[in-house]
């Protein structure tokens, strides 16, 4: 999936500027979010939440070597977009 780089079309403005644009893999889908006794920012559905991972020096352009190191992000659907 990629990460859209404008802000969509949602009250959700909390994607990280380093992964918007870029591509990653969904490893895991909690499905909806709507849990108005948890959490004041999930009243309202945004999508399915994703857990997307990204390879480090792939949101680091200035990295020269390649790396193990992975990023995990928890992101809303309604942020994704496919690449097929």
């Amino acid at each position: 999936m990629k990460v859209k780089l404008e802000n969509p079309d949602s009250p959700n403005k909390r994607t990280p500027s380093y992964v918007r644009g870029k591509v990653g893999m969904v490893t895991t889908c909690y499905g909806e979010v709507v849990e108005p006794d948890f959490d004041r920012d999930h009243r309202v559905s945004w999508g399915p939440l994703y857990t997307v991972v990204f390879d480090y020096s792939d949101l680091y352009d200035n990295e020269r070597e390649k790396t193990a190191t992975k990023i995990f992000v928890d992101l809303h659907e309604s942020w994704l977009e496919s690449l097929v």
